[in-house]
Parts: C-alpha cells; sequence; structure tokens
C-alpha cells in the first residue's frame, strides 16, 4: 500500500481511538458559574462543532484554573477544531477515497481537501496553540493518549502548512511548489511536525507498536521523502509534493 494512502488510514485510526478516549458524561452541574458547568457547556459547545463558543469559554477557564489538565485537554481539543480538524469529514473523505480504489495521489488529495480551504494564518495560529498546550498536559500527566492526542496535532500542522502555502487558489488542492510557495522554512516546520507525530506516536510516549498501521506509514512517508535526489529539505519535500499532486 502506497504510503500516501496509509497516511490517510493512521490517521482515521488515531482519530477515532482519540474520539473514543473522550469522556463526555455529564457532571454535576451544580451552579451554572462552577467550572464544572462551564466545563460542561464548552463540551456541549465542542459536540456540535461551535469551536467559536467552545475556545473562549475554555480560554477563561484555564485562567482560572492553571494547571488543570482536564480544562487544558478540552482547550487544545477546541483549538484543533477550530483549525479545522474533524474527524467525521476526514473518515468520509478517506473512506470516498478507499471505494474508489484511488491512487496514491488522489487519496492524499482526499486527505488534504478534508480541511478548510483555504487555510487561513488563523487556522495556523490554532493548531500551533493546540499543539503548545498539549505538549504542557502530556509532559505534566505522561499519559499515552496525551501524546497521542499531540502526535496528532503535529501531523495537522504539516498538513495544514502544505496547505497554506501551495494552495494559492484556495480550492482545498495543492498546485505550486516553488520555494516562492513552499520556503524552506516552512518545508522544515512540517518535517519536523512530521518527525514530531513520529516521535509522540512511538516508545516512551503514547507507546504504538513500531509496526502499527499510524508508526509505519508516518515512517513511509517520512522516508519517501529523504530517497528524494533533490539536496535540503526544501527541494526534496517540494519535489515529493510535486509529484504526489
Amino acid at each position: 500500500m502506497h504510503s500516501g494512502k496509509r497516511w490517510v488510514l493512521a490517521v482515521i485510526l488515531v482519530l477515532g481511538f482519540l474520539g473514543g478516549a473522550c469522556d463526555n458524561a455529564f457532571e454535576s452541574l451544580g451552579d451554572k458559574d462552577s467550572r464544572e458547568a462551564k466545563l460542561e457547556e464548552a463540551r456541549i459547545a465542542m459536540d456540535r462543532g461551535d469551536f467559536t463558543t467552545a475556545v473562549p469559554l475554555l480560554e477563561t477557564l484555564n485562567s482560572q484554573y492553571p494547571g488543570d489538565t482536564e480544562i487544558s485537554r478540552s482547550l487544545a481539543s477546541a483549538y484543533s477544531g477550530r483549525a479545522g480538524l474533524n474527524f467525521f469529514d476526514l473518515a468520509m473523505r478517506a473512506q470516498d477515497a478507499q471505494d474508489a480504489g484511488s491512487a496514491q495521489d488522489n487519496t492524499i488529495g482526499q486527505l488534504v481537501s478534508a480541511f478548510p480551504h483555504p487555510v487561513t494564518d488563523n487556522n495556523l495560529s490554532d493548531i500551533s496553540r493546540a499543539v503548545a498546550m498539549m505538549e504542557g498536559v502530556s509532559t505534566a500527566s505522561g499519559e499515552p493518549n496525551d501524546y497521542f492526542s499531540l502526535g496528532l496535532f503535529y501531523s495537522a500542522k504539516a498538513i495544514l502548512l502544505i496547505l497554506k502555502d501551495t494552495d494559492l487558489t484556495g480550492d482545498g488542492t495543492p498546485e505550486t511548489f516553488t520555494s516562492l510557495a513552499l520556503s524552506d522554512a516552512d518545508a522544515q516546520a512540517v518535517y519536523g511536525s512530521l518527525d514530531n507525530a513520529i516521535m509522540n506516536f512511538g516508545p516512551g510516549k503514547a507507546g504504538l507498536d513500531p509496526d502499527s498501521e499510524v508508526l509505519k506509514s508516518l515512517n513511509d512517508l517520512k522516508s519517501e521523502i529523504d530517497a528524494r535526489p533533490e539536496t535540503g529539505i526544501g527541494d526534496k519535500l517540494r519535489a515529493y509534493l510535486d509529484y504526489v499532486f
């Protein structure tokens, strides 16, 4: 299986795991202005995809209860949702690609088209906030699920960076792969995000088996970029994307 197709499947597997790990059970609400009530209000907003409402609620809670990992986890998820990370849309598009028997290029195309387009600086800012928030949570908790989330957010950051720089028409399909579009610095950021995703999914973090679909697909993707004959990460990534799309 081409790594592009496996990358789609890997992301879906991680998202499904993450979604199943979320606890949305109702807590005792008590006072409507209490921590529990506001947290539940934010979660309900997130469940209906209203991240514009959820984020400020959770930011206020995060200021009032610094170091509260439950709030920080929720805020990181809300940032990622506002950035455009949507499990159900990704799953639907990946399934469409599989049903159509898509080749590698079309499968990755299905994946990137599941994200908002055109990608804005706000999308990138939100996914960066999600990464930063989950870095703190995972370091504090040491929980495999938190490292899972962090690996997912890094994967999403790589996709959003690619779309922001290469989808100049805003139609959701990368088409411009010059150094003026995807700079060497941004290419390094994409490559670094893939590296960080692999690290956080791996041993001592999320603890995935090296033969798991997630790690195999990401490692294969990175290997295909590395195998390009061009010199430097920027040229390698641009050439790889040009080949894929």
